[in-house]
């Protein structure tokens, strides 16, 4: 398990966090958290994400989380999401808090195109 303090800010670089028996990451509060793209892709052992209630994500880049085996994530406001963050995350079911049509213009209109995962709209 890896845990990230309040006030984490930039997590992450390409490959940083592939370990393969890594299960669980938990995401302390943040004004502005930044995963880096590809951080945990290929993590094929993680299951589950945590963030914070009080957790803001200003930006999940590219195919930072493809690749895992997560199962189930709510993902809390999000400003900025880049290409496939969830790519081949075939059992990862997601909840984002938009709405099917209120997607934020800012997020890439490639973050989930081969529908990866399933999103459930809030």
């Amino acid at each position: 398990m890896v845990v990230f303090a309040d006030g984490s800010t930039v997590v992450g670089s390409k490959g940083a966090f592939q370990a393969k028996t890594l299960e669980k990451v938990i995401f302390g509060q943040s004004d502005g958290l930044i995963i880096e793209a590809q951080t945990f892709y290929g993590a094929s052992a993680l299951t589950e994400i945590v963030f914070a209630d009080n957790c803001i994500i200003k930006e999940l880049k590219d195919y930072c989380f493809g690749n895992t085996n997560l199962k189930e994530l709510t993902l809390p406001e999000v400003e900025v999401i880049g290409r496939q963050v969830f790519y081949h995350c075939t059992g990862l079911t997601l909840t984002i808090p938009y709405g099917e049509d209120n997607i934020p213009d800012s997020w890439n209109a490639n973050w989930n195109t081969s529908d990866d995962c399933k999103v459930i709209y809030s």
